[in-house]
Order: structure tokens, then C-alpha cells, then sequence
């Protein structure tokens, strides 16, 4: 049965609203020494145990659509181009101690639809201030940018004022790359299917996670796409500060959508920070 662009606008929000609390329930046992291993196959218990989702995400590799990543200084663990890499696969070998800071990511599709609810963010919950502050910043001047977008204007505009926004902040991209995106770095992507004109395919789950990889439009610097008033787009950054580079690459995923024009950013970090022990995030 096909639905419209409303409805499919409808399907993003309530995916990413299951997803993050998938995540939620997965964390909820973070501090107790957990591999990286362990807390990606708790997401993908969570993610199968869910009717309205496939079993695994569409972004694969990493095998399961689904990333952990657990690093202490130097966080060279969390200096990763891409999560395809297979040496930034989950491992068993590193754990989650007190001053850890990890990466956790899901790309979750409700099987109706077709459509991705993504979810990913940076979780630190040890006493370093200066590593708090860090990841609070990264996260405002990143919703700072998702809060840019408005019907009509171009990938391109959205991305120009983002790097200006990412300037004045001391911040900046850092070990990225985008293999299907020609200019390897961007801030997000189109939801393929989520406006008229780019019906999904619903076929196998092997053919929407092509669809997926496939039918992305990015936020760069030279795309012209315009927003739609129904559409839905991810903005999504990992970034470094520029003035203090040892700290920690920080990464924090919002889904934009507009249904019939009215705009509504997706978070849906709130309970996660506060379960994780992050109060300075609230």
C-alpha cells in the first residue's frame, strides 16, 4: 500500500522516536565495564525485539547498521574517516570505564514505509569539565544549524552558513569521509522517500538499504537541492575544537523534517542524557 509524504514525514518521527529508546534501555547499564561488543548487540536485541523495525540498520558495514566506539585520551579510537573501516568495528577489547568517551549510532527502518530514524551521539559521563563543556558546545552549535533550515533554501546556503556557524565556534570537521557523497564531506542527507517524487521502493531489506545508500541527496557545498515543504533531512556532524585539538571528536545526529511546511527537529536525547548520568547536557 503507498502513503504519502505526510505519512512517511510521520513514520521518520515515530522510527527515531523507538531508536532512541532503544538506545536508552541498551545504556542503561553503561558504567559496568561493557565492551564495545556488548552494547552493540544489546541495540541490535532492542532493534529486533521491535515489530515496526527490520532486525538490522540500513548503514552497513558496520555489520548490523549499527556503531560502538569507546575511547580515552588520546580518543584516538573516535578518530575514525568512516565506520565502514573495518578496524572501527565494535571490539571486545575495549570497555567503558569512568573516563570514556564513547560513540554509539543506530540506523534503524520501520518496515512499512521504508523510512530510516537514525539516532547517534557522544555519551560522557566521567569528571573532566573541559571535556563536558566540549561536548555540550559541539552539540548546541550543531542544532544551531539544523535550526538554519527553512522551505526553499539550498543545500548549498544551509552548508555555507554551517561553516561560518562552526568558525566562530572553534570548531571544524575532522576524520570524515562520505564514500557515496562526491565531495566526501558534507552535514547530512535527504531521508530518501520522504518527499514527492522520491517514492521509496519497498521491496527486500537488502533493496531499501541500497535505496537508501543510493538515493541520498547531501548537504554540501555545491548541491543545489532545495528544501521541500514536506521532506525530511539528517543533520549530523563530528567535530573537534580547533583551539584545543585533544579533545575528543564529538558526534551528534538530528533529523530534520517539515510536513507541509511546518518544521520540527528531531532529538530525542533528553532521557538518554539523564539515564547516562550527562545532567550537564539538561
Amino acid at each position: 500500500m503507498s502513503s504519502s509524504a505526510v505519512d512517511r514525514i510521520a513514520a521518520i518521527k515515530r522510527t527515531r522516536a523507538i531508536t532512541a529508546d532503544i538506545l536508552r534501555r541498551s545504556m542503561s547499564s553503561l558504567l559496568d565495564g561493557r565492551s564495545e561488543v556488548d552494547l552493540r548487540n544489546d541495540i541490535l536485541s532492542g532493534i529486533a525485539g521491535e515489530n515496526s523495525l527490520f532486525p538490522k540498520g540500513w548503514y552497513d558495514p558496520p555489520p548490523g547498521g549499527t556503531s560502538v566506539l569507546f575511547g580515552t585520551s588520546p580518543f584516538d579510537r573516535l578518530k575514525y574517516e568512516t565506520i565502514r573501516d573495518p578496524f572501527f568495528w565494535p571490539r571486545e577489547s575495549f570497555r567503558f570505564e569512568r573516563e570514556t568517551v564513547g560513540f554509539v549510532y543506530a540506523s534503524s527502518v520501520d518496515t512499512t514505509t521504508g523510512m530510516m530514524g537514525d539516532h547517534g551521539f557522544t555519551v560522557y559521563s566521567g569528571s573532566d569539565g573541559r571535556i563536558a563543556q566540549h561536548i555540550r558546545r559541539v552539540y548546541e552549535t550543531i542544532y544551531t544549524v539544523a535550526d538554519l533550515a527553512q522551505v526553499g533554501m539550498k543545500f548549498s546556503a544551509l552548508y555555507a552558513e554551517a561553516m561560518q556557524v562552526f568558525r566562530k565556534q572553534h570548531v571544524a570537521i575532522r576524520w570524515m569521509t562520505t564514500h557515496n557523497d562526491t565531495q566526501k564531506t558534507n552535514l547530512g542527507h535527504t531521508v530518501p522517500g520522504s518527499f514527492d517524487g522520491d517514492d521509496p521502493y519497498l521491496g527486500t531489506f537488502e533493496e531499501i538499504k541500497e535505496r537508501i545508500t543510493k538515493g541520498r541527496i547531501f548537504i554540501n557545498e555545491i548541491e543545489d537541492f532545495s528544501i521541500l515543504p514536506t521532506c525530511a533531512f539528517t543533520v549530523e556532524a563530528r567535530l573537534v575544537d580547533t583551539e584545543y585539538p585533544e579533545l575528543p571528536n564529538t558526534f551528534f545526529h538530528f533529523i530534520v523534517t517539515f510536513s507541509n511546511g511546518q518544521k520540527h527537529t528531531l532529538s530525542d536525547f533528553d532521557d538518554i542524557f539523564r539515564d547516562v548520568g550527562m545532567s550537564y547536557m539538561l
